[in-house]
């Protein structure tokens, strides 16, 4: 998914608790707790890359990896 800075959640669970962001490296650059209205990552300032969201919610964990340029 190549983006330009900011990642929109399209059929996140309704039960998210907590969204991780790390880079390429494994390094977590962002910890968000999670409001239902939550819907965009925002990639502004950060470096070009390949970044991985962490999504937790009570039945599990989803991740997905971010092309950011």
């Amino acid at each position: 998914n190549p983006n330009k800075k900011r990642a929109q959640l399209i059929d996140a669970p309704k039960n998210i608790e907590s969204l991780e962001v790390y880079d390429i490296r494994g390094n977590q650059i962002e910890l968000n707790e999670i409001s239902n209205s939550f819907t965009d990552i925002d990639f502004y300032g950060r470096s070009n890359g390949v970044y991985f969201v962490v999504v937790k919610t009570k039945n599990g964990v989803y991740t997905s990896r971010f092309l950011v340029y």
